[in-house]
């Protein structure tokens, strides 16, 4: 079983934010990409409530699928940044199996209902995904649609997984804008 933290090491984080697009504005706000496609786009009156930039692992199991050896995705955990990720950006929250968005005032678990692949290959799919749950009061417990763009790595890896290694575990590093939807009317 592999360690890690949820506060990735300079070393493993800089190169994925230096080949991350470019994401923020003036404000280090990030941004939605333009021409979103459709499936990804959130519904009709929903609005931007917050976003984060999630830098962690997207985790992998070696398996025995029953017509092969494969890594399969057990699940992400990411700690979110406010703003775009530079050093004085405040960690927000975390993300976890799921999925689960979460700080110490509540959380929001949602279900995937759109996927679309990344423009480059080598990056984890964007997805839009619908709230399903809550607990608590804070800003996790308002949000009713959450998008991941903007992702960088963490694809399964394309060997190491065969009879000899079923079981082991693989940490991929990633990061990914997350926007975080609410309804009108309902306060952050």
């Amino acid at each position: 079983m592999t360690t890690r933290s949820l506060v990735l090491p300079l070393a493993l984080l800089a190169p994925l934010l230096l080949s991350a697009p470019a994401l923020a504005d003036k404000d280090d706000k990030i941004q939605v990409p333009a021409n979103l496609p459709v499936a990804l786009q959130v519904p009709q009156g929903e609005v931007l409530s917050f976003a984060a930039l999630g830098v962690g692992y997207q985790i992998y199991d070696c398996k025995d699928t029953g017509v092969g050896f494969a890594w399969v995705f057990r699940a992400p955990t990411a700690t979110l940044y406010e703003g775009d990720g530079d050093q004085d950006d405040d960690i927000i929250g975390i993300h976890y199996v799921g999925p689960t968005w979460a700080n110490d005032h509540g959380t929001v678990v949602g279900s995937a209902v759109a996927k679309v692949a990344a423009p480059d290959p080598a990056n984890i799919p964007w997805l839009r995904l619908t709230a399903v749950s809550h607990t608590g009061t804070g800003r996790f417990s308002k949000v009713t649609t959450v998008q991941r763009l903007n992702t960088v790595g963490g694809i399964a890896p394309a060997s190491g997984c065969d009879g000899t290694t079923v079981g082991a575990e693989a940490d991929v590093p990633y990061t990914a804008n997350y926007f975080f939807y609410r309804l009108p009317g309902r306060d952050d």
